[in-house]
């Protein structure tokens, strides 16, 4: 209902579920807007035919989407940020967005998330894995980027003394608070080394290279720039 005294603007409009205007049918002409009520999605015609066969001057060669309501219930009270401030906690609601997505900020996932379309996550962020992904080596082996979070495993199959070594900063410039761990099931030592930067043992502070034995676990942690604190099980 308009306010009184007032003439209400009402666009071309359609209740009907995939109703869209047509590029030879004349719904609208250049400029003007149409809504598809049920399905939320608005259109504008662009460019104009020079005849139409249903409305004399009223075709379009074009039509434009400049708006979608896609499926699903937003609940407002509880979404919290503000253009990607602090993430969207959706709390029991269940929302569907269609097209890709982009998450640009901090974000919190406490339900479960699926997706059929293309989800991009930055490289830094507060997502982490819910378990910890394994890479097994049996041959010497320098860390990269992608082992952050990582275990480093050493099969009991390859009886063979290892050296791991963890990439330098100025090789591979690990978030501070990365974590890499270390597990050996072989007999044969596995030699946990450092390129060029510091690697502190939690235990007595002394730095250097560290030996795992059989069954022992270590856990490095970058703590500064240049600078790893290891502690662990079977480390000497």
């Amino acid at each position: 209902m308009s306010q009184s005294g007032y003439t209400p603007i009402i666009t071309y409009n359609s209740s009907t579920t995939g109703h869209v205007p047509t590029t030879g049918g004349g719904s609208i002409t250049t400029g003007e807007l149409a809504v598809n009520i049920t399905d939320g999605i608005l259109f504008v015609g662009t460019g104009t035919n020079t005849y139409n066969t249903l409305v004399a001057s009223k075709g379009t060669t074009s039509i434009t989407t400049l708006g979608t309501v896609t499926t699903g219930t937003w609940n407002a009270s509880v979404i919290t940020g503000t253009y990607g401030g602090t993430g969207v906690n959706n709390g029991s609601s269940t929302i569907t967005i269609g097209g890709n997505v982009t998450f640009s900020g901090a974000y919190t996932f406490s339900g479960t998330l699926s997706a059929n379309t293309a989800i991009t996550f930055p490289t830094s962020g507060t997502l982490g894995y819910q378990n910890i992904p394994q890479n097994s080596q049996s041959a010497a082996y320098t860390t990269v980027a992608a082992d952050a979070g990582y275990t480093i495993f050493h099969p009991a199959s390859d009886a063979n003394a290892r050296t791991f070594t963890i990439a330098s900063n100025a090789s591979v410039p690990y978030a501070l608070g990365t974590v890499i761990q270390f597990i050996n099931m072989s007999s044969s030592n596995v030699t946990i080394a450092i390129s060029s930067d510091t690697l502190t043992w939690s235990t007595g502070g002394a730095t250097g290279s560290r030996t795992l034995a059989q069954y022992g676990v270590a856990n490095a942690i970058k703590i500064a720039t240049t600078q790893w604190l290891i502690t662990g099980s079977n480390l000497t």
